[in-house]
């Protein structure tokens, strides 16, 4: 069973070294400790993480707000954990923390060949804004970079 919950201020830096050892065993380039720690300290940015019973990170999203606007910067969920729901319900969550906030619009990117993400990303009512070439670096050496897709949901539009 995992308990999701909006991180606060204070306790968000502390959690970098947790979400670090996560990205790394997800991404061939992910953040490091200290992007990470200098990230979460930022006052616009969000955290929401689903925790085992041990208080063990399982998934988490990070988003940063600004006025009326908030970016997707990272969605992660251990392997153990996958296939379990719990990006869907960190992001539900998060969307229903930024609507009564005045949040009108919602971005993120996702490389174009991550299937299972953007399946996620168009339940959740995003739609595909625009198209970034050869954004990503390849995930298997030689081969060419992948686009990244702009992904836009706007809140405005939705009703609760």
């Amino acid at each position: 069973m995992a308990t999701c919950r909006l991180v606060s201020a204070t306790l968000r830096p502390s959690l970098a070294p947790s979400l670090a050892n996560l990205e790394s065993a997800l991404w061939p380039n992910p953040w490091g400790v200290d992007s990470l720690r200098s990230t979460l300290a930022e006052p616009h940015t969000r955290l929401w993480v689903a925790e085992d019973d041990a208080g063990q990170v399982l998934s988490y999203c990070l988003i940063q707000q600004v006025l009326d606007e908030a970016t997707v910067l990272q969605v992660g969920t251990s392997v153990k954990a996958q296939r379990r729901g719990l990006a869907h319900q960190l992001l539900l969550l998060a969307l229903e923390t930024l609507r009564p906030e005045g949040c009108l619009n919602v971005w993120l990117e996702v490389r174009a060949g991550n299937q299972a993400a953007i399946a996620l990303y168009r339940r959740l009512g995003f739609a595909v804004e625009s198209v970034r070439k050869r954004y990503y670096p390849p995930l298997v050496a030689g081969t060419p970079n992948e686009d990244a897709l702009m992904m836009h949901l706007s809140l405005a539009a939705q009703t609760t």
